[in-house]
């Protein structure tokens, strides 16, 4: 067993869906940390649900953030049942544990 954490959550990554579940999880944690207000970032983690056919809309900081990546290009972005985006809550969550936010 690696001692490596890098490691361990890349292996952890991998079984959840290989270099999109990655993508989505670093991405989730950029947006937390850098676009996502408190509330925002309660809300995704709180109310995310993947296939869910609600949308974050084109004012939400999660369009913004994701406007600027050049894997994604959109105007809103609907909770779809994949890898990237089991990912992207699963980056936004560990955020919010790590900054101890409520949720």
């Amino acid at each position: 067993m690696s001692s490596n954490p890098a490691a361990r959550l890349d292996a952890t990554a991998d079984d959840r869906g290989g270099e999109a579940y990655a993508r989505g999880r670093r991405d989730g944690m950029a947006w937390a940390l850098e676009y996502a207000t408190p509330a925002e970032l309660s809300y995704l983690v709180e109310h995310f649900e993947p296939g869910r056919s609600a949308d974050f809309g084109a004012g939400h900081s999660v369009s913004h953030f994701l406007n600027g990546r050049s894997h994604l290009d959109v105007a809103s972005v609907p909770h779809y049942d994949n890898p990237f985006w089991r990912g992207f809550a699963a980056g936004a969550q560990e955020v919010q544990d790590e900054l101890n936010l409520p949720s």
